[in-house]
């Protein structure tokens, strides 16, 4: 297992994995996919046997991007991380790696002096994998979103790391 950068020759095949994922992840068009790697703070992809597996994207709160989960997480916190998406291969879940990139965001958090991890699990539809697996971190919710005029409802949530 291995974690790295990701590179534009990913991201063909990091957009398909992302789509395969919907509705638990957002869905986005290809050019929409290109902007997200191009805002990125960090965007590490994990390799398991020479391929990648997985991968997931970090904005800072200083980050021009425009969705509305990451607006009301800079609406109410100064300084934070966000975690906009995480992608794990279907034939390599529960093997570790989504941990393993969650322990990559501590070590970018504490060498980037962020004490705050921000993300969003859906409540509508459900995701009780990822609510289990974010729960399990250590994460607590702080509020509930509601898309207007849609049935789409997530659990913000937030983990907070002490620095040393």
């Amino acid at each position: 297992m291995r974690i790295r950068p990701a590179t534009r020759a990913d991201l063909e095949g990091l957009y398909q994995m992302n789509q395969r994922e919907v509705p638990h992840v957002g869905d986005v068009t290809a050019e929409r996919f290109g902007a997200l790697f191009d805002l990125a703070r960090h965007f590490p992809v994990i390799e398991a046997e020479g391929k990648v597996a997985g991968f997931l994207v970090l904005f800072d709160q200083d980050t021009d991007y425009d969705s509305l989960n990451f607006l009301w997480f800079r609406d109410r916190y100064e300084r934070f991380l966000y975690l906009d998406r995480v992608v794990i291969a279907d034939n390599v879940k529960r093997q570790g790696l989504g941990r393993a990139l969650y322990r990559h965001c501590e070590e970018i958090a504490l060498e980037s002096q962020h004490n705050l991890l921000a993300l969003e699990v859906n409540i509508s539809p459900p995701n009780p994998d990822s609510m289990k697996f974010h729960d399990a971190l250590g994460f607590k919710e702080v509020g509930i979103r509601q898309d207007k005029g849609s049935n789409k409802a997530v659990s913000m949530q937030i983990l907070q790391y002490k620095q040393s």
